[in-house]
């Protein structure tokens, strides 16, 4: 898909506390395309989830550790 059909996505996403900037927008375009530019370039809807995905993935993964950390606890010592 195109920035403006990005955009278009993004912006129906939107809720009160759930909300991104254009330059965000524009920002996730050019990182998961790996472009300098966004003319002319097309984002893989499949490579825009699989980086959703690792991101969500990584912060879940960090939230577990610091509540473990937090109950004196680690990943090791739950094994």
């Amino acid at each position: 898909m195109t920035l403006e059909e990005f955009k278009l996505m993004m912006n129906n996403c939107k809720a009160p506390d759930f909300q991104f900037e254009e330059d965000e927008i524009i920002g996730i375009f050019k990182e998961v395309t790996k472009a300098t530019r966004t003319t002319g370039v097309k984002i893989s809807v499949h490579k825009l989830s699989q980086s959703v995905y690792k991101s969500v993935h990584a912060s879940i993964i960090e939230k577990i550790r610091i509540s473990l950390t937090r109950l004196g606890l680690s990943v090791s010592k739950l094994f």
